[in-house]
């Protein structure tokens, strides 16, 4: 796919005139782009076009791993035709064998939507922006929201572990929801994602170790004067080596959907699994717009179809599991509404500060510590020693579930985060700011300002070595001894 060079928009200088008529243009390419591409893809079961496209994304994916542009931008072609899935009201009765379906062409069909819709949401950008300084950070957002990147497979556990940290204020209506408790939800989205990375690869070396058995036997059988041919001999073997469930436990996997279907997947009930899914056809929208179409997809983890929940995208499951688990509870019981968003709100502050008060122990702190017009977190000091921490989530920065319908409200995160983010300049003492970017590294030291992951900083919990580290290698504290439990 073709690589869309990113424009700076913060000092971009163009007539409302220009921007409009660019606007109209690039509107009327993305509409002929998406109907190119429905024309082509009504033609063939959507069933199956998802599982030949979630197939072909591990391929490319596992071809560029140093690349993440070209990764996300054959995640955002499998989240695209998701989201058709779902709003797609016209399924066809009959359909073309899903063997003339070219994968290439789809795919480039899709980079030149994808090129269309940035330039797009840039001139969009310029006109509903006013700011220039937000500009280039909303670009950047909305640019991440339509070419996703899943928690890596390395972070998966650290990406468990936030999880449980910051749902388990809401663990007991958690329970009241589901069958399963929070836990149990975690545990299953785990495997679930971990299958995205790794089902695939084990379903080929099984392959392979069935084709040596079978093989060895059909040798030992010739050897003996058997005159069956493969095939007969093949099936003689299965049957008196009881080999008739992994043949065809490999069968329905390779043949079948076995890797993409939720039931044979993980063992939450079926109630809990309808409840964590999306119907296919459910979502009528009036033309099946640019890529900005969340279509309910950002807050479930599987679509139904044909009254089957199954998984495509399995690699994004644990990044979808708290929105998903907030939207069930919140459409069984909107009176807890209040209580969730104001224990959110709360807890991302909360969590970061009573981990780090852990780390600097030594020190003492001042919540909501005043610098010039800049309010912090927290001023973790004593003596000389000053750390800084600063949670722009609890400072207002806080970015809609889908950044493009929700402009205004995106623009106001970012002005928050300009905000509580201005005198840094003036500060020498270490910073930490809590990030949220899953493209960033765990840790991004910019001068003395530290941008942390929120998932890496839940490891510190409980482990004395990553305290340590965090400490002396990151932070240079050298003067600062750390508190180790007896």
């Amino acid at each position: 796919m073709s690589k869309v060079n990113i424009w700076n928009l913060e000092d971009a200088n163009i007539s409302k005139d220009k921007i409009e008529k660019n606007l109209r243009e690039t509107n009327r390419q993305i509409e002929s782009d998406i109907y190119n591409i429905v024309k082509y893809i009504e033609n063939y079961d959507p069933l199956l076009i998802l599982k030949t496209i979630s197939i072909y994304t591990k391929e490319i994916v596992d071809l560029n791993q140093e690349k993440p542009e070209i990764q996300a931008n054959i995640y955002g072609l499998m989240h695209f035709l998701i989201k058709w899935v779902i709003t797609n009201q016209n399924e066809n009765s009959e359909y073309k064998d899903i063997e003339s379906f070219d994968r290439n062409k789809l795919k480039k069909m899709y980079s030149q939507l994808e090129i269309h819709s940035e330039k797009y949401f840039d001139n969009f950008i310029l006109k509903e922006i006013e700011n220039p300084k937000n500009r280039t950070p909303i670009q950047k957002i909305i640019h991440n929201y339509i070419k996703p990147l899943p928690t890596k497979f390395e972070k998966l556990n650290d990406k468990v572990l936030e999880l449980k940290c910051l749902l388990l204020p809401f663990a007991n209506e958690i329970a009241k929801t589901f069958d399963a408790d929070l836990d149990s939800l975690i545990e299953a989205t785990k495997i679930i994602t971990y299958n995205g990375y790794k089902a695939m690869d084990l379903l080929d070396d099984e392959v392979n170790r069935f084709a040596e058995k079978t093989q060895e036997k059909i040798k030992i059988a010739r050897e003996q004067g058997a005159k069956e041919t493969d095939q007969e001999l093949l099936k003689k073997i299965i049957k008196e080596e009881n080999w008739e469930k992994w043949f065809n436990d490999i069968r329905y996997k390779s043949e079948g959907f076995d890797l993409f279907y939720v039931n044979k997947l993980i063992s939450l009930s079926q109630h809990d699994i309808d409840l964590l899914s999306i119907e296919a056809s459910s979502v009528e929208v009036e033309e099946f717009c640019h890529l900005e179409e969340s279509a309910g997809f950002d807050n479930s983890l599987f679509i139904k179809i044909r009254n089957k929940s199954f998984i495509f995208d399995a690699r994004f499951a644990i990044d979808r599991l708290y929105q998903t688990i907030k939207k069930v509870v919140l459409n069984k019981n909107p009176d807890y509404k209040e209580y969730w968003e104001t224990n959110e709100l709360r807890k991302s502050s909360m969590l970061p500060f009573s981990i780090l008060a852990g780390v600097f122990s030594k020190l003492g702190y001042t919540l909501k510590y005043k610098y010039n017009e800049t309010e912090f977190t927290t001023l973790f000091d004593k003596d000389n020693d000053k750390v800084y921490l600063q949670v722009p989530r609890d400072k207002g920065y806080l970015i809609p579930l889908n950044p493009i319908k929700d402009i205004s409200l995106l623009n106001k995160a970012v002005d928050s985060y300009n905000l509580c983010t201005k005198d840094f300049n003036n500060i020498e003492d270490p910073i930490i700011v809590i990030h949220e970017n899953e493209r960033e590294n765990d840790i991004i030291e910019k001068g003395n300002v530290f941008y942390v992951k929120l998932s890496y900083l839940v490891t510190l919990m409980d482990d004395f070595g990553k305290i340590v580290e965090f400490k002396k290698q990151v932070l240079k504290l050298e003067n600062i001894t750390v508190a180790q439990e007896k």
